[in-house]
């Protein structure tokens, strides 16, 4: 087992490096054509670069024309739908907003902006069956550079106190805060391809999964939560609570994890393929946790226990780990 742990930390020192290389040269690139990372992800899992290889052996944008070139179009559409149990919504580079009001359906309202060129497609698309609202966008860039801010907002009113069986936030480049979701909700899960997640769960919920590919997740819970599951590619993972979770799950690739529990915890695991986890419990008394790490140090305050078939279990390939009580 110690064979296996040490090979997979050398495969995992020879994946940061060219992790590392990747962003070197990408930056490079960004910057000798001045693109910021607002330019180069100003949208989706969802956008779609065209792209040329040169003579000299690098990839580059084909970026020959500007979208300042072109004059800015405005996209406005509103529906209204019949109230639905489970709320779906797929987003490039658009600002979600909730607005409760005193109403009986569901109004989403639309509004973009783009260049009027064909080089930059955007579109937008809105069912409703099964008793699922399904709101999604994409976009398309093609030998286009972008040198122009273009806005996105959706806007969804719904019933004041409306309580959602479930609700989903797809977002491709756009930082995700507490007022572009809704947590009135039985389950809510936020997915984030490209930008941080920084949010406060304000009602109680039974089940949370929070997702990022590249980009920090803040989550603080102030309502309790039965069961909350947290991933995280490449980005640290910080978690502050004030109410009781009862189960835990939270696994980073690459990244430091943190959190802070006010209150008791029935369960936790944490899994960390390369950084540290510091955990700190308050309310949490004589519980026995499984602690591992094959390239790090561990320190626990509570007894450890050499099998992970435990409530509690602590996990990392390269890194330390504490756990701590208050």
């Amino acid at each position: 087992m110690k064979s296996f742990h040490r090979t997979m930390g050398f495969l995992s020192g020879i994946f940061l490096l060219i992790i590392i290389l990747s962003v070197t040269v990408a930056s490079s690139y960004m910057q000798r054509n001045d693109i910021s990372f607002e330019d180069l992800f100003d949208g989706s899992s969802s956008i779609q670069y065209g792209n040329d290889w040169n003579f000299n052996g690098n990839f580059i944008f084909n970026q020959t024309n500007k979208s300042s070139d072109y004059e800015t179009r405005i996209i406005e559409k509103n529906e209204t739908f019949d109230i639905v149990d489970e709320l779906f919504i797929s987003t490039t580079i658009e600002e979600v907003v909730f607005v409760e009001e005193d109403r009986s359906d569901i109004l989403v309202e639309y509004y973009r902006e783009s260049p009027d060129t064909g080089a930059y497609d955007v579109k937008y698309k809105t069912s409703s069956t099964s008793n699922k609202l399904s709101v999604s966008t994409s976009l398309s860039i093609r030998n286009l550079r972008l040198n122009k801010e273009y806005k996105g907002k959706i806007t969804i009113h719904i019933p004041s106190d409306y309580i959602f069986e479930k609700v989903t936030l797809d977002s491709g480049a756009a930082k995700i805060r507490t007022e572009n979701i809704y947590s009135k909700t039985r389950a809510l899960s936020i997915i984030a391809s490209f930008g941080d997640i920084d949010i406060t769960t304000d009602s109680p919920i039974e089940k949370v999964n929070v997702r990022c590919n590249l980009g920090s997740i803040t989550l603080n819970v102030n309502k309790p939560i039965n069961d909350l599951y947290i991933d995280c590619e490449m980005g640290d993972i910080k978690i502050n609570t004030s109410s009781i979770i009862e189960y835990v799950s939270v696994v980073n690739n690459m990244g430091s994890i943190n959190a802070d529990f006010l209150e008791n915890i029935s369960g936790a695991t944490f899994e960390n393929n390369m950084g540290d986890i510091n955990v700190t419990f308050h309310k949490n008394d004589d519980m026995a946790i499984y602690i591992d790490t094959n390239l790090g140090d561990t320190s626990s305050d509570y007894s450890t226990t050499s099998s992970n078939n435990t409530n509690f279990s602590f996990m990392t390939n390269m890194g330390s780990i504490k756990v701590k009580d208050h």
